[in-house]
This record gives structure tokens, C-alpha cells and sequence, in this order.
């Protein structure tokens, strides 16, 4: 049986990516779907024949994947009108929280100064959060840490342990560890990955 398992990241807002916006996982396992596998192998011959415009290729090959995806019957079943129009109403009575858990990576901010940021109460906040994101806000802080470590990854030369520092473990073992367990490869792998 055909299964690879995908990771993307499409960022919206600068602390809110596609996948949380439109309420999709940001893994995806490609198993029967004809489409999904089409699109995912011409993604993979772009990527080995480098020709010019892969890149525009790329973000076309992307789009196609998610009206796939969005069209899909499992996904319009959980997008109704209202719950759309109420999800993004707190996604934007949240946004304030959201960047500024971004801006803090290293050194976050309690619940309560979040909460206070958006005008929840606590309980509300977590309540509201936990909703809209489908996680609650320590989850969302992992998953921004280790999108900003792969990014720094991809994008720099810095040393794993640099890398840690930045998005806010304190100890480079304990992060390669949590890497490993969200993205499925450690730190190493992945900047070798991207490089290929």
C-alpha cells in the first residue's frame, strides 16, 4: 500500500498558518486518493528537475492540493457558514495572543497576560483558544516553536543548539527530542532534507 506521509506549512498571518486557519492538519498521510498522489508526484519530479518556474509549479501543485482538499466531502461537512464566520471571529479576537506568543518564543508570556491581550478571562480564553485552534495554548506554542526551528533550519547555518536557544528550549537534547517527536526526523536530518 502507497503511504507517505506529507508536512506543509503556508503561512496567512505572521503567527497563523494556512493549516490553522482553514482547520487542517498540517501532516496528512496520502493513501488512496488519486489526486493527492498526482499532485505529490509532480511536486517531486519538479523538485528533481529544477527547471525554471518550479517554484511557481510548486505553489500551483499547492493550491491544487488544497481545493482538493477543501472540496473534499469529510471537509465541508465541518465548514458550515456559521461555523466558519464564528471560528474566524475568534481567530481574530486571538490574534493578538497569537503573535505575541510568536514575538516570545524564547522567553513566553503566562495565560494570563494572553488572555488579558484578547479581553478573555482565562477560562475563556483557554475555552475560545482551544475551539478555534483545535489545540490548547501550550500545544499552539510547541507547534510555533518547531515551525520557527525549521524555518531557521532551512534558512540558516545556525547550530542546532543556536536554533533551541531561539525558539525556547533551554536544552538542545530536550529539543531535538521534541523536533524529532513532531516532525519525525531529528534537526540534522531535516536541514539535510532541505537541502536536497
Amino acid at each position: 500500500m502507497y503511504k507517505r506521509q506529507v508536512h506543509y506549512n503556508a503561512t496567512v498571518m505572521q503567527s497563523l498558518s494556512l493549516p490553522e486557519l482553514l482547520g487542517f492538519p498540517d501532516f496528512f498521510l496520502i493513501g488512496h486518493d488519486d489526486v493527492l498522489k498526482r499532485c505529490f508526484r509532480e511536486i517531486l519530479k519538479e523538485a528533481d528537475e529544477n527547471l525554471i518556474g518550479c517554484n511557481r509549479a510548486f505553489e500551483a501543485l499547492v493550491m491544487q492540493i488544497l481545493l482538493h482538499l477543501i472540496r473534499s466531502k469529510s471537509y465541508r461537512e465541518t465548514m458550515k457558514p456559521d461555523y466558519y464566520e464564528a471560528r474566524h471571529n475568534d481567530l481574530l479576537r486571538l490574534r493578538p495572543a497569537l503573535d505575541r506568543m510568536l514575538a516570545t518564543l524564547a522567553e513566553p508570556e503566562s495565560i494570563e497576560d494572553l488572555a488579558r491581550l484578547t479581553g478573555f478571562s482565562i477560562a475563556q480564553f483557554r475555552r475560545v483558544f482551544s475551539r478555534s485552534l483545535r489545540m490548547a495554548p501550550v500545544h499552539y506554542l510547541r507547534r510555533l516553536r518547531i515551525r520557527q526551528a525549521c524555518h531557521l533550519l532551512r534558512s540558516t547555518t545556525q547550530t542546532v543548539e543556536d536554533i533551541a536557544t531561539k525558539v525556547g528550549y533551554q536544552e538542545a537534547s530536550f529539543f531535538a527530542h521534541t523536533f524529532k517527536d513532531f516532525m519525525g526526523v531529528s534537526p540534522g536530518g531535516y536541514r539535510h532534507q532541505s537541502d536536497l
